[in-house]
């Protein structure tokens, strides 16, 4: 049910207002004063305040100052009711934050139309704040996924680099063995005093030559799919291990 709360020093006109929002199906509570009408806001935030301006301890102005600096009362609709027809003092009100004048005396249909409107600007406002939030909020997951996606792009290269820096240790390794093998060769034909042995070094020059281009080839085929895309998934696998 929707609250409104009737700040009103006259309780003859407080009390009519109050039974024609009851018998319109809303909660409404009455207050004498600004001072306790502020006491019952904070308390327990209303869905829209009809406040008169002249009034003892506290007047409307005062009033509305405090509900618009409140961060739970700031977007709360406030009407003005007063017997003031001043235009200054409409300007005022409307300045300080108030949302709509009723002068006195007015008939019910009136206020009902007044606090009616309110009601449903309100709405409006709630539904446009909560779009932009759910925009926002998309916003923010949007530029989160980016950076989580990033940040896995950067920790599969730091995988491709790391893995990388393994497989040269292990080819430099692999390859030194044909070459030095390759340079014994060489020398032992030089060496050679036979043709036989000649012919048993080429052979092994052949095997240690073959040996190194299946281990170039090797290479070739790592550098297709050493992708970071690749290395991820690799990884998970521990395929590379």
């Amino acid at each position: 049910m929707v609250k409104i709360l009737v700040i009103e020093d006259e309780k003859e006109i407080r009390e009519n207002i109050l039974q024609i929002l009851r018998l319109n199906n809303y909660e409404a509570t009455g207050v004498e004063n600004g001072k306790l009408g502020w006491e019952v806001a904070r308390e327990n935030p209303p869905d829209l305040v009809i406040c008169d301006i002249m009034m003892p301890e506290m007047d409307g102005y005062e009033f509305i100052e405090k509900l618009r600096i409140d961060e739970k009362t700031l977007m709360t609709p406030c009407i003005f009711v007063t017997a003031k027809v001043d235009k200054k003092d409409i300007r005022m009100g409307m300045r300080m934050g108030a949302d709509d004048y009723l002068t006195k005396p007015f008939t019910p249909d009136e206020l009902l139309e007044a606090v009616d409107v309110r009601l449903q600007r309100k709405k409006e406002l709630e539904q446009e704040f909560e779009a932009k939030l759910e925009k926002n909020r998309k916003l923010v997951q949007d530029i989160l996924e980016k950076i989580k996606e990033k940040d896995k792009k950067i920790k599969n290269n730091e995988n491709m680099l790391e893995l990388k820096d393994e497989i040269i240790s292990k080819l430099i390794v692999n390859m030194s063995n044909p070459i030095n093998n390759m340079n014994m060769a060489i020398k032992m034909l030089a060496e050679a005093d036979s043709e036989e042995k000649r012919q048993s070094y080429i052979r092994v020059l052949q095997e240690e030559c073959s040996k190194e281009i299946g281990l170039l080839n090797e290479i070739k085929e790592l550098q297709k799919i050493l992708t970071p895309e690749n290395v991820s998934v690799l990884l998970q696998f521990n395929l590379l291990k």
